[in-house]
């Protein structure tokens, strides 16, 4: 069980029993799991789960599979929002006191885009500090991405 289930298991589940396909919790797991990885909608946080789900079947039960953007929709319109709030709050809270932020370097790829180069020194600082990283090239970067593939079939990071 990890801390998001350990806290978010003090939510009430609003729904009527009947209606209750997927389970509150993996809901909730999944919807923070998808906003903390940039979606920002129902339908994202929807293609996050089934983008993920092998991932996430090993965390979630997910008895009827990743549940639909209207079924998160609704869930969420349903819950009380002070009482998510403070319980993402203690969470976050539990984050930080375990000393999970000292290990995270944000980088905002608006603040970086179209700066030539950039990338890589920003690649080289996270290497010289003994730190990994992920590189997102998307489909449309064909020069970049063969690059990338050069560069890592020749690398050890």
């Amino acid at each position: 069980m990890t801390t998001l289930h350990q806290t978010f298991s003090k939510l009430r589940d609003p729904r009527i029993n009947r209606h209750k396909k997927h389970l509150l919790l993996d809901i909730i797991v999944l919807s923070i799991l998808a906003v903390l990885s940039g979606a920002e909608s129902y339908d994202s946080i929807e293609l996050y789960g089934n983008t993920n789900i092998e991932f996430l079947k090993k965390i979630l039960k997910l008895p009827h599979g990743i549940p639909s953007h209207d079924t998160i929709n609704r869930v969420f319109s349903l819950l009380n929002p002070k009482k998510f709030e403070k319980l993402f709050i203690e969470w976050s809270e539990t984050q930080k006191s375990a000393g999970v932020f000292d290990k995270v370097i944000a980088i905002d790829g608006k603040t970086v885009r179209g700066s030539k180069g950039m990338q890589r020194a920003i690649a080289e600082k996270i290497i010289d500090c003994g730190a990994d990283y992920i590189l997102l090239v998307k489909d449309n970067q064909n020069t970049c991405e063969n690059k990338l593939r050069r560069s890592v079939a020749g690398s050890t990071h």
